[in-house]
């Protein structure tokens, strides 16, 4: 029998339900601990294919789902206790001290043994979850692929073309562009009623300085070198800024009605689906040297300390690369399926909620040679650094030129 338990409180309660358990999983029963951070429907998916999964292979997959900010911190705590679950859904912000001290098995050895053809998966969908030194420490479920949302209503009643319908024309100068007639005072007061731009997170920050041909770090994976302080950094942060100085970015998500553009995932889709105006997405606008958008290819993992690796890993296959379970991920959470012939039908699948018009926008840009992944840093404090400092550029009391090659110093610092 299945046993859920919905955003646990904490490690605490963690620990109850750990404790609760007899001992080490049996052959015939593996856990599965998952975040409460990918939401309700993918929690219905996974006990849907969980009872599926049961009764094909007679093994019994309990699944337990755990508040999301102490996701990292349960898991510890059941590692250290000598009961970890088998399976466990850790996101990359997460999952840095786990890989790097080795708490997650090599899925390489069961990918390669099974003969999983990698072309079944687009490329950044495994080279992200891959370490240096060719641990496969996730299998792909899902693309967190970073598109365009807009809202169209607000761009017909300024007479603009969207970023649909510009099609390639949409890049940098035409975002600035639009974001400025987008953004509307209506009362003088210099509190906008409407804003162009959403939000432009340090996560997008990263992602126009790939589109400016550069990046942060010389490697997404365990990164050993800055590059902060290098022209297309400076580019890029130059650009972004320019966005915070005229007052361009508010207003919540496109969803909340009160701003023109945003950026992010197929995750957001059902925030669309009761809303009264015209919606649709499209591909990232262009930087100067490219199209660069984010893949964060999420999925699962089996925890090193499990005592049933094998029946672990046939639960983890049968998620990722069997068509009906990855067609059930999408009609229960409308998020793009890292299996790429299901993919390629993404908005052509039965699902729950209405999908974009433009869905391939996210097949575009997910098999994009020009993609990247998220940075995995293993110490958290860097992340946080980063985002403190840059602050500084943002809010306009430092210059961008100063706070780059500060953080390039004191991050090199960090990563001897």
């Amino acid at each position: 029998m299945k046993t859920k338990a919905r955003a646990l409180a904490g490690v605490v309660i963690v620990l109850i339900v750990i404790g609760g358990m007899t001992g080490p999983a049996s052959a015939q029963k593996i856990v599965h601990q998952t975040t409460a951070g990918h939401g309700v429907k993918w929690l219905d998916w996974l006990e849907e294919m969980a009872a599926i999964f049961t009764k094909k292979t007679g093994i019994e997959v309990e699944v337990i789902q755990t508040d999301s900010g102490t996701y990292g911190d349960s898991l510890l705590v059941a590692i250290a206790g000598g009961m970890p679950p088998d399976v466990g859904d850790l996101l990359v912000v997460q999952a840095g001290p786990f890989v790097e001290q080795r708490l997650v098995e090599d899925l390489r050895p069961y990918f390669d043994r099974d003969k999983l053809d990698p072309s079944n998966w687009p490329a950044i969908a495994i080279q992200g979850n891959t370490t240096p030194d060719g641990r496969l420490w996730r299998m792909p479920a899902e693309m967190t692929i970073t598109v365009t949302y807009y809202n169209g209503d607000m761009f017909s009643e300024a007479g603009l073309a969207n970023p649909k319908e510009l099609g390639d024309a949409w890049n940098w100068d035409t975002l600035l562009t639009s974001a400025r007639r987008l953004t509307i005072d209506r009362t003088g007061e210099g509190r906008p009623a409407q804003y162009g731009v959403a939000s432009l997170s340090d996560s997008i920050w990263r992602t126009m300085a790939y589109q400016a041909g550069g990046k942060f770090f010389d490697r997404s994976i365990f990164p050993t070198k800055s590059l902060f302080n290098t022209p297309p950094v400076l580019q890029a942060t130059l650009f972004r800024r320019t966005f915070s100085q005229e007052g361009l970015i508010g207003g919540g998500w496109p969803f909340e009605g009160r701003s023109a553009i945003g950026f992010s995932g197929s995750g957001h889709i059902h925030r669309y689906q009761n809303v009264v105006f015209e919606w649709n997405v499209a591909i990232m606008p262009a930087g100067p040297k490219n199209r660069a958008t984010s893949v964060n290819a999420n999925g699962f993992q089996i925890l090193a300390n499990s005592q049933s690796k094998e029946e672990a890993w046939q639960w983890i296959r049968f998620l990722t690369a069997e068509p009906d379970s990855q067609i059930s991920l999408v009609k229960h959470t409308g998020r793009v399926p890292a299996y790429l012939p299901v993919m390629r039908r993404y908005g052509r699948l039965p699902v729950d909620m209405k999908p974009a018009e433009n869905w391939m926008a996210f097949i575009e840009m997910g098999t994009s040679p020009d993609v990247h992944g998220p940075d995995m840093i293993s110490d958290p404090e860097i992340s946080k650094i980063i985002t403190r400092m840059i602050k500084q550029v943002w809010d306009g009391t430092a210059a961008p030129e100063s706070v780059l090659e500060s953080l390039d110093q004191v991050i090199n610092g960090m990563l001897k």
